[in-house]
């Protein structure tokens, strides 16, 4: 069965970019959006990184730091809604950076507990606790993935990585979701689920790497909440982070499904955000 740590409950906690579905607009209109003009051509993605640290009373023991790099859209929009598109990009970014930072505030106010509990004679060097983000991405005219790496350290012997994504319509100016881009979520779950269950038996991943009885379970619900990511080969990369197909020591297990497995699941709207004719 899949086993869930305290750093996975942590993690949940802290997690942000697993970010709620948009509302859908019909998807003639949305259609329309994102094939007119040539939004985000001009503009380009930055890197940027946020970093504060945690000290105790006296400034002499570090608690706890978080170190963020998050994209940030920049350049020249050629256009008023190209300009719209890069300021609601960023705006997305900015409010992840706040709930992320917020949330690793509340999660300091427990360490300055324990270390008030325990005294500095207990706080070993290395104790302090981690959060960090670092982000890969794949940037089109029409649409912009990202993954994001989330690493988590709490203490103990190890921390915690997970992954969540983020899909974003350049031309619209707007976060859109894989429900977004099918008529037929069903259908396509059930497609690349039985790609990954075709993987695992053609690689023999059960046996090499010790899955759960259930981890079909879990191959099923790949859709619900686990990071789904389009790459430059325009092939769908999907990350089961550790614990949730089999153990740490397994670590994060990925998998990707080749167009020819997804695209016949699009509507019309998901094939031209991906330039598929």
């Amino acid at each position: 069965m899949k086993k869930i740590p305290f750093l996975t409950t942590l993690a949940a906690s802290l997690c942000l970019c697993a970010l709620s579905a948009c509302g859908g607009a019909p998807q003639t209109q949305m259609m329309k959006a994102a094939a007119e003009g040539e939004g985000g051509a001009a503009v380009r993605l930055t890197s940027q990184l946020h970093e504060k640290e945690y000290k105790s009373g006296d400034g002499k023991v570090l608690l706890g730091k978080y170190s963020y790099t998050l994209p940030a859209m920049a350049g020249a929009a050629d256009d008023d809604a190209s300009a719209a598109a890069v300021d609601v990009f960023n705006d997305d970014m900015a409010s992840i950076l706040e709930e992320e930072s917020s949330s690793w505030d509340e999660a300091m106010k427990e360490v300055e507990e324990l270390y008030s509990d325990f005294g500095s004679d207990s706080w070993k060097s290395g104790m302090h606790w981690i959060d960090e983000i670092h982000y890969e991405s794949c940037q089109t005219d029409t649409l912009v993935s990202l993954r994001f790496e989330h690493y988590v350290f709490s203490g103990g012997a190890h921390g915690y990585t997970y992954y969540t994504s983020y899909l974003f319509a350049q031309k619209e100016g707007r976060e859109v979701t894989l429900a977004d881009m099918t008529d037929d979520a069903q259908t396509l779950s059930q497609a690349v689920t039985d790609e990954i269950l075709r993987q695992i038996e053609e690689k023999d991943l059960n046996m090499q790497y010790g899955y759960w009885d259930d981890y079909a379970i879990y191959v099923a619900e790949w859709m619900d909440g686990y990071s789904t990511y389009f790459n430059d080969a325009g092939e769908l990369e999907i990350i089961f982070p550790a614990y949730d197909l089999a153990s740490y020591a397994a670590g994060a297990q990925t998998f990707v499904i080749p167009q020819s497995v997804y695209a016949p699941c699009l509507n019309d709207y998901g094939r031209l955000l991906l330039g598929i004719s």
